[in-house]
C-alpha cells in the first residue's frame, strides 16, 4: 500500500499537483464569496479584494478568474477610480 502511494506521487506532475492545490482551495474560496456579498458598499469588496491579493495572490486570482463577471468590474472600476483620485 506505501509503495502504491509513493509509485502515484512519483508519476504526478508538477501540473497535477497545481490542480490538487486549486482543488483544495474551493471551500475557502466559496467562504470568501461569502463574505464579500455580505458587503453592502462595492468599495468594501475592493478593499477586502486587494487585502485578498496582498496576503494569498494565488487565491486571489483564482477567485478573479473563477467569478470573473463578478468581481473584475470591482478590481478594475474601483482601482481606476482611485488611480484619478490619487492624480
Amino acid at each position: 500500500m506505501i509503495s502504491l502511494s509513493i509509485q502515484i506521487s512519483y508519476s504526478m506532475t508538477l501540473s497535477d499537483f497545481v490542480i490538487l492545490l486549486l482543488f483544495f482551495q474551493s471551500p475557502q474560496e466559496n467562504k470568501l464569496m461569502n463574505s464579500l456579498h455580505e458587503y453592502q458598499v462595492p468599495l468594501q469588496r475592493y478593499v477586502a479584494l486587494m487585502d485578498l491579493q496582498e496576503k494569498n495572490e494565488k487565491l486571489f486570482y483564482k477567485l478573479l478568474i473563477d467569478n470573473v463577471e463578478e468581481l473584475l468590474p470591482v478590481v478594475y472600476g474601483w482601482g481606476k477610480v482611485l488611480e484619478v483620485l490619487k492624480n
